[in-house]
């Protein structure tokens, strides 16, 4: 028979039977790292969750996925991976051109090279109609449609250029700064007391902050009272911060 999911979420981690249709209506979602082998449907309004973790969600049936205008395929990015849908057994009718691509970065701070997220047996009709990205917005997304029977995606933030570092505000023998940063990044603040500075010496000011905006702000607490000369300067390190 049929499965109808037209609220909460239904993960496939398993297998189902060539017996066992699924149906996605609105506010309902279909996800997993699993096989179906029954045709699926997702109508206006449901979403179809590619994989799960990193994983491949599996539409075996010969039969390409029906996807109505409206509906929604969400991808979660991880830092090693892209989840996907893989569509072998459909040589024909395979088509995203109804379909909304939700990509959630969300925890994401690296680059994502191009991946491939949804294959089928045949050619695949796209675009997708349309592209959005939640969760670190400062990711640009950039899909591949080239290669016959793939659709890849790619992941990236922007380049930082070069940083503004504002001059220091001195308040109560504390000096504060701020610098610009690209969102998602991590930066961390170091300090020398004398120049110049052996490799390796430049002291850290606190810990490496990941960047939730376009600039940052540092304290050096006491700095003016207590030293008479400082130098600062500002690192971008890997992510995760640690």
């Amino acid at each position: 028979g049929t499965t109808t999911v037209s609220g909460g979420k239904l993960l496939v981690n398993g297998s189902l039977a060539s017996g066992s249709a699924v149906t996605v209506n609105a506010g309902g979602t279909l996800g997993g790292s699993g096989t179906i082998n029954g045709t699926v449907t997702v109508n206006a309004g449901g979403t179809d969750l590619l994989g799960a973790s990193g994983a491949t969600l599996t539409l075996a049936n010969a039969t390409a996925p029906s996807y109505a205008s409206t509906c929604t395929l969400k991808i979660l990015a991880s830092a090693s991976t892209l989840d996907k849908i893989s569509v072998p057994n459909a040589t024909t009718g395979n088509s995203v051109a109804n379909v909304n691509l939700l990509i959630d970065t969300t925890g994401l701070s690296v680059n994502v090279p191009s991946t491939v997220i949804y294959s089928a047996g045949g050619a695949i009709t796209g675009p997708f109609a349309s592209v959005t990205v939640i969760g670190n917005t400062a990711y640009t997304a950039a899909l591949d449609y080239a290669t016959s029977g793939q659709i890849k995606l790619a992941l990236s933030l922007p380049s930082p250029s070069t940083a503004r570092i504002s001059p220091p505000n001195i308040v109560n023998g504390d000096v504060a700064s701020d610098f610009d940063t690209v969102i998602g990044f991590c930066y961390k603040v170091e300090y020398t007391d004398s120049l110049p500075v052996p490799p390796g010496s430049w002291i850290p000011l606190g810990e490496a902050v990941q960047a939730t905006g376009i600039t940052m702000s540092v304290t050096d607490p006491g700095a003016v009272l207590l030293y008479p000369q400082r130098f600062y300067r500002v690192v971008q390190v890997l992510a995760p911060c640690p």
